[in-house]
């Protein structure tokens, strides 16, 4: 019998009915999740900086 599924793997089983069991994420990939939404999300916000300075200085 499977263990029973708490809150992610809930989830994860609802949108992948066949799986059996769902894995835990090692501690370093999380990291490695962390760090790369990091990344993403600083160059989303540099561009909103430039576009936001751009409309600011040169106008609409």
């Amino acid at each position: 019998m499977p263990p029973p599924l708490v809150g992610w793997m809930r989830l994860l089983r609802i949108i992948d009915p066949l799986s059996k069991y769902v894995m835990p994420i090692a501690k370093e990939q999380k990291k490695s999740n962390l760090r790369m939404a990091l990344v993403l999300a600083s160059v989303a916000a540099a561009f909103m900086i430039g576009f936001i300075a751009k409309m600011a200085l040169l106008g609409h």
